[in-house]
């Protein structure tokens, strides 16, 4: 695969109107040194702290270390990558890292609103060096749309809690494709369960990360991440932002499925101020359609019947996530024979 590296657009924060004609013509913004130091620090070692206590480190003891524990090592939607990844999502410092004022600034600034929204629901990602023997769970190329819906001017914002190079599985986006609607997919290994069909020859762009740096995206932009092929877990967030008049998909306030709700949530956080802080806004909320994902699903099912691997991640997905009991038992059963 041929990339070039990321259009640095640092020099433009704080020039609001360069900012958005820069997202507009790429679909992505890739800023330096947006979020505080000791804020990120903060997040990083909390959530360092619930990974050691899953022994998934090599050096717990390390309060910087990251080397994986690799003969625990479990990919989403799994059940021993849940229960670690559950403790992770109660962690209040984790819902605080969105609303950075230093970031909410650069992304107003970005979109041309003053009514931004961040999305109360975050995405931590906890990622095991992959396995030179074993397939690759690298999060295949995908537009993020297919599952957020709502309004197609959501931005996605990618950070890790680390300094991030690109051998430690950074994050890449392809220039331009917020143009081009949604795309064709086909299955695959890693979150989701699918990729985009198309190569999308020479329009990858990629770099390398510090902590504090994020990548700001449209929802229809394609990205995927690189491999981690170090001997290190990475760890990072995805954030979801919107103007508050724009409708959001009914999902983004909905924990359904998760086996916990918001004040289970809530249950052992200091502090009130982000308890339900999206209720006073009254966003337009519009129905999750499952149209996006139900020809995934038709297709594991049928391909992963006939031996096809790449079926996996999705049926993975149909055991935790399925509509009903006989769509997981089915998934259950394809999966059983691959594990066979």
């Amino acid at each position: 695969m041929t990339y070039k590296e990321f259009f640095d657009s640092t020099d433009l924060i704080g020039s609001p109107a360069a900012l958005r004609q820069q997202l507009r013509m790429d679909g992505y913004l890739f800023l330096r040194n947006v979020i505080p130091k000791d804020e990120l620090e903060n997040v990083f070692q909390d959530v360092r702290t619930e990974i050691a206590k899953a022994n998934w480190l090599q050096n717990a003891e390390i309060s910087s270390d990251l080397t994986a524990n690799t003969s625990l090592a479990c990919v989403e939607p799994e059940p021993e990558f849940r229960k670690v990844y559950d403790r992770v999502y109660f962690l209040e410092r984790f819902h605080s890292l969105p609303h950075c004022h230093s970031l909410k600034a650069v992304i107003s600034d970005a979109l041309g609103i003053s009514d931004l929204l961040p999305h109360p629901r975050p995405i931590g990602r906890l990622i095991f060096p992959v396995n030179p023997e074993g397939d690759n769970f690298s999060t295949p190329a995908h537009q993020d749309y297919w599952a957020l819906q709502g309004s197609p001017d959501t931005v996605t914002v990618w950070m890790p809690l680390h300094d991030c190079p690109m051998e430690n599985g950074s994050l890449m986006v392809a220039k331009g494709t917020h143009r081009d609607g949604l795309y064709d997919y086909k299955l695959a290994l890693g979150a989701g369960g699918v990729e985009v069909r198309d190569p999308l020859t020479d329009s990858w762009r990629c770099g390398n990360f510090a902590a504090g740096d994020v990548l700001i995206f449209y929802t229809l932009t394609v990205h995927k991440a690189l491999p981690n092929l170090t001997n290190r877990m990475r760890l990072s967030v995805d954030c979801r932002y919107q103007s508050a008049r724009d409708p959001i998909c009914e999902l983004a306030f909905n924990l359904k499925g998760e086996g916990y709700d918001w004040e289970d949530l809530y249950s052992n956080w200091e502090s009130e101020s982000l308890r339900h802080y999206w209720l006073p806004l009254q966003v337009p909320q519009v129905p999750y359609s499952p149209k996006y994902y139900a020809r995934r699903d038709e297709l594991a099912l049928d391909e992963g019947a006939i031996g096809n691997k790449a079926a996996v991640s999705t049926l993975q997905r149909l055991v935790r996530f399925g509509r009903d009991d006989s769509v997981r038992k089915r998934a259950a059963a394809i999966l059983a024979t691959f594990d066979s």
